[in-house]
């Protein structure tokens, strides 16, 4: 089975392996999300973003709406001529549980958070029932409730990170009430929550919708800083900003007089030194503002118009919308901010160009409109360029904060350029952007602008519509080329209809060329499993006895299924559940099993595989383990000696072993590829990282670092390319080629 899991000859593992062998056709297509592998094979899973369900009319059809038809490239004529064909691939059923992370949820950028090692979300369930929770995730694929709930998370409900092992949790409703705001903090990851009140003014009697918004100062005196912004339907309910310290004294410094302030309202920075706390209201006619003082002032709480206090507040009412994120560009010398209504720009208050100013106490801000297209969320500093991200997958850039360019449209991958970025962070290592409720999509790019992964998608409710049966589920049609645009005419099909899931299980049907083979059931426990059908030629026709294995247990044995297709130019048609049943795949391959002539021929043609016999140690930096005096029992040999005694072993980082090697490689062949193995295992107490790589004419090309934790540990290299230029490789090129061993560190 092994060289069906082989990139490059006979097989597609994933999407991304199809898509660069250019086999991939596309037509009216659902929205389809490349994330990570969830199998145990290195590569990416295909995971499909809802709503499910379309027409009940044949695969290949223009108004099919269906994830996507991959054309194997292997001819039913190929497949004839070989014997035979095998079909395999690892399919996830839908859980039945739709669960958006950190979905924004009208209070942007808040309902995430990261503490360096864990990131921190609201969960939002949507289905079966709705409900909220405080979840945890290592990786951004698996979240986990925290064992401890503080208090009903519910729309509106903010995560911070308030340093020191320090998370707070602020609920989306105010359980104090009057003239305080009840929040939570935890320091033992959410195993234990303590309650405290952050002093503010809401007005007598109002029970608002609210937000409050927090961060680290950095000042030891006064570590924790909170703006709290209300939404009264008076619209006379005041913003304020309190300091101090959770779980101690927390003093409030000061408001903006007048206004409905959005609980969507950004949370403070702090620029130079400089924090910056931005207001804003929605209402026409309300005053917002902007508080800033110096972090490491030694009388930050001491409140605004008192003497010796740093707070001054500068005030505006021109409505630029509701105020998402803040930013400072020191080369444009502006403050720039993210807003329901797009960006927004004023000049820098200070003295100094290029570092942030604080505004006088009493100043009015000026700002202009600098892009409008739509609400842009979240702001970051690229370098000297900045980043925002926003609705309807808009994500834009500027060196100077006045011109923006659009950059979305060309980045992101199929299936995610239309998300809205409600929520986004930087972690120091990458972007992490998480969509609304309605795809549920965590994704990440190391720069914002390039290389963007998808990690989560949520599963939408699956189809249950019983008319959508005859082609609405995973298989595989024999049919014609398909066109440019997608379409082809599927002339037989051989496909799998799971029912609904009834007590813990799923009974799939096999229907196929004059109906139904058979059922069996699977186990949603777990929800991933491994699929294969092997289609063995009786020799007669289009004629095929047909094998169906559930996680390599055979289920179902057809005898005698005829194709009944006239012309053996057909294609092997890879087709996508479109009912939602199935929402992940992952190592999908289609292989020839060439039982007639007895080698491996597929798109590529026929394939051989070779082993390669070391001959000399060109550079023996490894020592031999054993009694012999040196390497010879390991070359000349069909390979290096797997017995620990005839082993090699390294003790100096940097050591590389270089072995020549001899190559028979049959006349009218030409390389594709050469794969070096080996077993490593420390020695030592130390974990050794280790390579495998080939050289070529002086040039090396080494593969993944692995490091060897424990027992014998597989490594190995797949190298496509010659090192010697980065071309394809030659038969005079191979055979004058090395491969190596590398003690990395």
């Amino acid at each position: 089975m092994t060289l069906k899991y082989m990139q490059g000859f006979d097989t597609s593992r994933d999407d991304s392996d199809v898509r660069l062998q250019g086999i991939i056709a596309s037509p009216v297509k659902m929205q389809v999300a490349l994330s990570p592998s969830f199998t145990n094979l290195a590569g990416t899973s295909l995971h499909t973003m809802g709503p499910h369900g379309t027409a009940d009319v044949a695969h290949g059809a223009s108004a099919a709406r269906s994830p996507g038809y991959y054309n194997s490239g292997i001819t039913l004529g190929q497949a004839i001529a070989a014997g035979g064909f095998t079909f395999g691939f690892n399919a996830k059923f839908n859980s039945g549980v739709s669960q958006a992370i950190g979905p924004g949820n009208g209070s942007n950028n808040s309902a995430i958070a990261f503490d360096g090692t864990l990131y921190w979300a609201i969960r939002q369930q949507t289905s079966p029932t709705s409900a909220f929770a405080i979840c945890t995730s290592p990786d951004l694929m698996n979240w986990t409730p925290v064992s401890s709930q503080p208090a009903a998370a519910v729309a509106l409900s903010n995560l911070y990170y308030m340093g020191n092992g320090t998370m707070l949790f602020v609920p989306g409703s105010n359980p104090a009430g009057g003239a305080g705001t009840l929040v939570f903090f935890s320091n033992n990851n959410g195993a234990s929550w303590t309650s405290q009140t952050i002093p503010g003014i809401q007005g007598a009697g109002a029970s608002p919708a609210f937000g409050v918004t927090g961060f680290a100062t950095g000042n030891p005196s006064f570590p924790h800083l909170f703006v709290q912004q209300t939404t009264a339907s008076s619209f006379t309910t005041p913003s304020s900003i309190a300091v101090g310290t959770l779980g101690g004294t927390m003093t409030s410094i000061g408001s903006v007089a007048v206004g409905n302030v959005n609980a969507s309202t950004a949370r403070g920075k702090i620029f130079n030194g400089l924090i910056v706390c931005p207001m804003s209201t929605t209402v026409s006619g309300g005053q917002s503002g902007i508080a800033s003082a110096m972090a490491n002032s030694a009388n930050l709480n001491i409140p605004i118009g008192i003497a010796n206090t740093p707070w001054t507040l500068a005030t505006w009412t021109t409505s630029i919308g509701n105020l998402f994120d803040i930013q400072f560009l020191p080369s444009a010398n502006l403050y720039v901010v993210a807003t329901s209504t797009g960006i927004w720009t004023t000049p820098n208050p200070g003295s100094t160009a290029g570092v942030a100013g604080q505004w006088a106490q009493g100043a009015t801000v000026v700002w202009t409109q600098r892009y409008s297209t739509t609400a842009m969320n979240t702001l970051y500093i690229q370098g000297s360029e900045l980043i925002a991200f926003g609705n309807a997958g808009h994500i834009i850039t500027s060196t100077n904060a006045i011109t923006w360019t659009e950059a979305g449209a060309h980045i992101l991958p199929v299936g995610v350029a239309g998300n809205n970025w409600a929520s986004s962070w930087f972690d120091g290592n990458r972007y992490v952007l998480f969509s609304d409720v309605t795809t549920g999509v965590v994704a990440t790019t190391p720069d914002g602008l390039t290389n963007y992964s998808v990690q989560y998608v949520q599963d939408a409710p699956e189809n249950a519509s019983s008319n959508l049966t005859g082609f609405g589920n995973v298989g595989l049609e024999v049919g014609t080329v398909p066109a440019a645009n997608g379409t082809f005419t599927g002339n037989n099909g051989f496909l799998f209809q799971p029912a609904a899931a009834s007590g813990g299980n799923r009974v799939i049907t096999i229907v196929g060329p004059g109906g139904s083979f058979g059922t069996f059931t699977v186990p949603t426990t777990p929800l991933s499993h491994f699929y294969e059908l092997h289609f063995i030629y009786t020799g007669s026709g289009n004629v095929f006895n047909v094998q169906i294995f559930l996680d390599s247990v055979q289920v179902i044995t057809a005898s005698s299924v005829n194709f009944n297709v006239s012309a053996s130019s057909n294609v092997l048609i890879l087709c996508l559940d479109r009912l939602g049943a199935f929402t992940g795949y992952d190592d999908i391959y289609i292989t020839l099993d060439d039982k007639i002539s007895g080698t491996l021929q597929g798109p590529l043609g026929i394939v051989n595989i070779l082993a390669e016999r070391p001959t000399t140690d060109v550079q023996a930096q490894f020592t031999k383990i054993g009694s012999a005096a040196s390497n010879a029992l390991s070359v000349n040999t069909p390979a290096l000696s797997s017995n620990s005694p005839n082993a090699l072993q390294s003790t100096n980082v940097g050591d590389k072993d270089i072995y020549s090697t001899t190559d028979t490689i049959p006349a009218g062949f030409t390389p594709l590829a050469v794969q070096y193995e080996g077993y490593f295992t420390k020695v030592s107490s130390t974990a050794p990282t280790v390579s495998i790589g080939v050289r070529s004419n002086g040039q090396e090309a080494d593969g993944a670092q692995v490091t060897i934790q424990g027992g014998p540990t597989y490594v190995t290299g797949l190298f496509e390319r010659d090192p010697n230029g980065n071309i394809a490789w030659t038969r005079n090129s191979l055979a004058a080629s090395d491969f190596v061993l590398n003690h990395v560190s």
